[in-house]
């Protein structure tokens, strides 16, 4: 956080409430630090987002790891960390959003049924129709 507060001269998760500072710190994510400081180099953002990530999975496992890819960056060669996938971010999204998450899961099962249904009710009344003109 140190080096995020240093880059964009500006405390990752800001607010006067205590209870508040500590509620973003455990579920939100801080801003990316391009967004607050364009001359950020995006390689650099994306080691000080590998360093803060939330998933401890997602870190660097070690300083010398963290160090190391910092080393790589001043030396103009490939960083190791990468920026998180489409799929990364929807499942945090998802996370952090569960109760809308399962409020659109329900309305697609509701959805799904009542597609089901009618489909089932028009291939039935077609099958009357039909069925019953040649009689």
């Amino acid at each position: 956080m140190t080096l995020y507060e240093l880059l964009t001269l500006q405390p990752a998760f800001r607010s006067y409430d205590r209870q508040e500072v500590l509620r973003k710190i455990a579920f939100d994510d801080p801003t990316p630090p391009r967004r607050l400081n364009k001359n950020i180099p995006p390689e650099l953002e994306t080691i000080v987002l590998k360093a803060t990530a939330k998933n401890p999975t997602e870190r660097y496992d070690s300083a010398r790891e963290l160090a190391e890819d910092l080393g790589r960056l001043l030396r103009d060669e490939p960083i190791r960390a990468r920026r998180p996938t489409l799929v990364q971010h929807a499942r945090k999204w998802s996370r952090r959003h569960q109760s809308l998450v399962w409020s659109a899961a329900v309305c697609a099962l509701v959805s799904l049924i009542a597609l089901a249904g009618s489909v089932g009710w028009v291939l039935r009344d077609r099958a009357q129709r039909f069925g019953g003109v040649g009689n």
